[in-house]
């Protein structure tokens, strides 16, 4: 097994064939045209979706090539094909040689670091200050009738969705593979909080997305582990199946539970409709065209929240943004007092 290169590379080094070469080239126009769209980042796997099944016209097909050998791949797509591990692989040195921006690729595996707060001295933190007061906001779902989360079982999909989903203030958490307690637990938890504190008390709706992994598949199985596990701690609640509609259900809202699953995505039907079913009978969402998981998740954003409630939200966020220099020297001198 070749070893794989470590650090910058030049860019010379990324493409080894005409093959690769070939693959760059689509690869670099696909990224430029998600920049160009303002549809950035977007992850390792879902590029390479992006560009089947005959890539930006550099004569390249991709497929994705499951338990085939290298010589039984080229047998069926024939030599001009490439697979993901392949694509992926080319993505990575053009990433290292700086072709394609980093700041361009989501990548789940980088977990938020933990580093202390510091500062150079007291201008930098009065500057800090003062750009913190610009990025000032009130919680968007504070005077809605549920409060929304979104669930992705791709990580690197949750800076796509958050684009949509910060407009509304909704956030997104990831809940890939089996994952471990500690975060259905967090979200049933706060769920059970937002049910009781005079606050909100409202209940908490999930939109889950994750891979169709055929009838009671690996995805399936995702979202219902989380759902139950969750709705466990929540105390109560409800999971609805895969395209279950969202109609009407704020109607009853006395009777909503206090957490509420629901799996936007993916259905065996909306991968049939978008034909991004694998030979194998499966799809992830990561091959979901980005402007369609967009329009999904607005939808059913949108569906969810009153727009009376949403102005409401407009008219004191204006009016607290309007103060807020005022109370910022008021607390100041409070603390000098204090002193």
């Amino acid at each position: 097994m070749s070893k794989r290169p470590r650090g910058p590379l030049d860019p010379s080094e990324v493409a080894k064939s005409a093959l690769a070469e070939a693959v760059l080239g689509d690869l670099i126009a696909r990224f430029r045209q998600h920049r160009d769209e303002d549809t950035l980042p977007r992850g390792p796997r879902g590029s390479v979706y992006d560009l089947r099944p005959r890539g930006k016209g550099n004569g390249v097909t991709y497929h994705k090539k499951g338990k085939l050998t290298k010589v039984e791949f080229v047998e069926k797509y024939g030599p001009n094909a490439a697979h993901f591990k392949f694509v992926e692989d080319v993505l990575g040195r053009a990433r290292r040689a700086g072709l394609i921006d980093e700041d361009w690729v989501a990548d789940g595996r980088v977990p938020d670091p933990l580093v202390p707060l510091i500062y150079d001295d007291a201008d930098e933190f009065a500057c800090e200050v003062v750009e913190s007061a610009k990025d000032f906001f009130l919680d968007a779902q504070r005077f809605q009738p549920v409060f929304i989360e979104v669930l992705c079982e791709a990580a690197d999909l949750r800076p796509r969705l958050s684009r949509v989903s910060f407009e509304y203030g909704v956030p997104v958490y990831a809940g890939g593979g089996q994952s471990g307690i500690k975060g259905k637990r967090r979200m049933g938890e706060r769920a059970h909080w937002r049910r009781v504190n005079p606050k909100y008390a409202i209940p908490t709706v999930v939109l889950q997305v994750g891979d169709y992994d055929g009838p009671n598949g690996h995805g399936e199985k995702i979202y219902v582990a989380h759902a139950e596990d969750s709705i466990a701690y929540a105390g109560d609640g409800y999971k609805h199946k895969p395209g279950a509609p969202l109609d009407g259900l704020l109607d009853n809202l006395d009777d909503l539970p206090t957490l509420t699953f629901f799996r936007l995505a993916l259905s065996p039907e909306q991968a049939d409709s978008l034909k991004i079913l694998d030979d194998d009978g499966k799809a992830e969402a990561d091959a979901i065209p980005v402007p369609v998981l967009d329009g999904w998740l607005r939808e059913a954003i949108q569906g969810l929240q009153d727009s009376a409630c949403r102005a409401k939200y407009e008219a004191e966020q204006a009016e607290q943004r309007e103060r807020l220099p005022e109370t910022v020297h008021a607390a100041l001198d409070s603390a000098e007092e204090a002193e």
